[in-house]
């Protein structure tokens, strides 16, 4: 009897204890709460680039005396995207680049390089838009600009905030010799739609380097190398897949002093130096194309655009026409003396060599150096920006950032660095009926007597009613 009393207490103060067990659970969970679920996409920072959105419209300069659009004597207009419209040659381009699943960036668009045209009258406006892994555009990220709060000052006697993501970034425009395709030294070549015997030759001068007027033959320590015939130094090299793989299994080895001679072949071969990234920057690239930088404030806006809001800083701008991008974000007005400012999400490009291809190398620098010649100016104690010597006055008015082509050794950090493929298969400064038999050879609809008016004949009626932004 005993036993079972026993027995029948614990199951009661089993049950009892269960059931407050419970009620402690219940009151747990209403107390405390569960944490939201974690998103894995969020993305702070514009390293999250996840792709890219590169644009090229044809685009022409007007004069602007009175400085009604940008505070300049001059502005572009671009001419966009028109469902309504049918041309004979492409005024917009467009190419998509992504990351893969293995991080590595490819172009993921129909258009896989842009076709562009030498000319004295029209050159292009390029646009670049970076997104991150939600599809947000990003561009602002790069532009901030901040002062120091309280009147302080920044080690150089400056007012600008060193997080100023302004300060630090700028994109630089160069030749790049390798594809997002993996192909290795691809240095500007020839283009021809018609002639296959000329097409994909190097273009010697934009390639090899030369001690007078020798070649210069590859050393153990040289970066680049390209094979070229015993004997025939000076003829016309056509590009090999094969040759430049075969370069680069002897680089920083013995074997690149080594003649070589490929299997089948009656030709021998010995290894010359290329230029390298820098020389190709500051010696190559001014001869291939020039690059304005037309960026605005705010950075993702369009030239001329009437604002209805606040801009990334939150400043109100409700009435406000955008305008190039100043330093330290100055809106600026008519006699300011703030100077324009460099990041390359817009710019206008002008190309100096026809009949060529080739592949722009296009990179974020992360300029993070002091320049010290910078700091005794008391603004700009980076390195983005130097003293401009053939600059009048003083002050802000002395400094100006780096030229599009004008890449530093010093340089480690690059936010993002890419080569977008260009071919150049006309010349409109030279005889028409050259300049429409190139372009048909690649357009074969387009029509000759439009050509004529687009680019010739009728140029400013061709194009009086079409859509375009202002750059």
């Amino acid at each position: 009897m005993n036993k079972r009393i026993t027995i029948l207490l614990h199951a009661i103060l089993l049950t009892a204890l269960l059931l407050t067990l419970g009620s402690c659970q219940r009151l747990m969970e209403q107390l405390v709460k569960s944490p939201e679920p974690y998103i894995e996409n969020i993305v702070e920072g514009h390293e999250q680039i996840y792709s890219i959105q590169a644009i090229l419209r044809l685009a022409q300069r007007f004069d602007d005396p009175d400085n009604d659009i940008s505070f300049e004597p001059y502005y572009y207009r671009a001419y966009d995207l028109d469902d309504s419209e049918e041309y004979p040659y492409p005024i917009y381009q467009e190419i998509e680049i992504r990351k893969n699943d293995e991080g590595s960036l490819t172009i993921t668009s129909e258009r896989e390089h842009f076709d562009v045209i030498k000319s004295d009258k029209f050159c292009y406006a390029l646009e670049l838009k970076y997104y991150d892994i939600n599809n947000k555009l990003i561009n602002h990220q790069f532009s901030r600009w901040y002062n120091l709060k309280g009147g302080k000052q920044n080690d150089a006697g400056g007012l600008d905030d060193p997080n100023s993501t302004l300060l630090v970034h700028q994109h630089f425009f160069t030749v790049d010799n390798y594809s997002l395709y993996g192909l290795p030294n691809l240095f500007p070549m020839t283009f021809s739609a018609t002639d296959s015997s000329q097409d994909s030759l190097y273009i010697n001068k934009f390639t090899f380097k030369r001690l007078g007027t020798q070649l210069v033959p590859a050393t153990r320590t040289s970066t680049n190398n390209i094979f070229i015939p015993v004997g025939k130094e000076e003829a016309p090299l056509r590009y090999s897949y094969t040759m430049s793989e075969e370069a680069a299994k002897r680089y920083a080895t013995n074997m690149v002093f080594e003649t070589y001679t490929p299997k089948g072949s009656s030709d021998s071969y010995k290894l010359y130096q290329t230029f390298d990234s820098y020389d190709m920057s500051w010696k190559i690239v001014p001869q291939i194309f020039s690059y304005e930088y037309r960026d605005t404030d705010p950075v993702e806006e369009y030239l001329g655009t009437e604002l209805e809001d606040q801009d990334d800083l939150g400043r109100i701008r409700t009435g406000h026409i955008v305008g190039l991008l100043r330093f330290q974000r100055k809106i600026n007005d008519a006699g300011d003396l703030y100077q324009k400012d460099a990041l390359g999400f817009k710019g206008i490009l002008n190309f100096h060599e026809a009949h060529m291809q080739f592949q722009m190398g296009i990179r974020i620098a992360h300029i993070i150096n002091d320049n010290e010649s910078n700091k005794k100016n008391y603004r700009f104690p980076f390195g983005k920006y130097h003293l401009d010597p053939t600059a009048e006055g003083s002050g802000l008015q002395t400094m100006a950032p780096n030229k599009y082509n004008e890449i530093d050794r010093e340089w480690s950090s690059y936010d993002i660095s890419f080569p977008l493929p260009f071919r150049v298969i006309a010349d409109a400064t030279g005889d028409q009926e050259t300049f429409i038999k190139d372009i048909k050879s690649v357009f074969q609809d387009a029509d000759e007597h439009q050509l004529r008016r687009m680019f010739f004949d009728d140029t400013a009626r061709y194009f009086s009613r079409k859509a375009s932004l202002i750059f």
